[in-house]
């Protein structure tokens, strides 16, 4: 398993980088053609990763019995996404399509849910569905808003920011990891491990941020990229831990078996869903 996460770990990495400069230079590769959203890349790959997180959260469902159709969960987690496209396309930054479409989700899954005419499991297959509404829909949409608002340098260095607590973590924690984090949720997670993240993440987005200023892709002040990375150590954690009770109350170890290593996609994204909101915010806020 280590020696698949060494080669495929590096290759999403990769990959992440590719798309990031394809959205960059797409604009100037269509020039003279119709003029595309800022970002555009980014929302067709974010879409994508949307679909995957919710087919793996209908599987989540099902196993704990609760039905929830992959098609269902796909169509909320799209309207989560879709209010995020709405608001920084279409709204100047309106609260009224998240309101909208979260409304579209929950009676579109009620509906659903009572199609046989019996009352029976609406109430947990119309909060399954809400949860992929929220559960990758509204939380990975923050990707979106960090692309359009300050630019695929940061969008960039924020992932590889909140993955390196991921390295970390499952490095430290294997070397000198004594301490049960959280022994009744997840027995392989350290305090020792934690602190190895962090730690990592701190050095990787102070080292992100001086090379952001130096090229002049964004201005911070020194210290900033070091708490980014506390910040997104704790809450990726915090993911990591979420999607646990998820996985663990469903009675499965992993969310999938699509990437050799990992497991599924929701194993890879945990920490992201949960960080990259925190980023944005942190960006927001200071």
């Amino acid at each position: 398993m280590l020696r698949t996460r060494l080669i495929l770990g590096p290759l999403m990495i990769l990959a992440i980088i590719g798309l990031g400069w394809l959205d960059l230079k797409l604009p100037d590769w269509t020039a003279g053609g119709p003029e595309l959203p800022v970002g555009v890349v980014a929302a067709v790959v974010v879409a994508a990763l949307t679909y995957l997180v919710a087919m793996e959260i209908a599987a989540l469902a099902r196993a704990k019995g609760v039905e929830l159709p992959s098609s269902l969960a796909v169509v909320c987690g799209w309207c989560g996404l879709g209010a995020w496209l709405i608001s920084m396309w279409g709204t100047g930054g309106s609260i009224a399509p998240a309101a909208g479409l979260g409304l579209v989700a929950f009676v579109v899954a009620l509906a659903f849910a009572t199609r046989a005419q019996e009352s029976d499991g609406a109430f947990a297959a119309t909060g399954a569905a809400l949860v992929a509404f929220v559960y990758p829909g509204l939380t990975i949409g923050h990707l979106l808003g960090i692309r359009v608002e300050l630019g695929i340098g940061a969008l960039v260095w924020v992932i590889i920011t909140a993955k390196a607590c991921d390295i970390g973590a499952y490095f430290s924690g294997r070397a000198i990891g004594r301490t049960p984090l959280m022994k009744w949720l997840s027995p392989g997670k350290t305090v020792e491990g934690l602190i190895g993240g962090v730690l990592l993440a701190a050095a990787v987005g102070e080292a992100g941020r001086a090379i952001m200023s130096s090229y002049g892709v964004l201005e911070l002040t020194p210290g900033f990229g070091a708490m980014m990375g506390v910040v997104l150590g704790l809450t990726g954690h915090f993911g990591d831990l979420l999607a646990s009770t998820l996985k663990r109350d469903a009675g499965l170890k992993h969310s999938g078996r699509t990437l050799p290593g990992f497991g599924g996609w929701i194993d890879v994204m945990d920490s992201l869903l949960t960080a990259v909101p925190a980023a944005y915010w942190l960006f927001r806020i200071t």
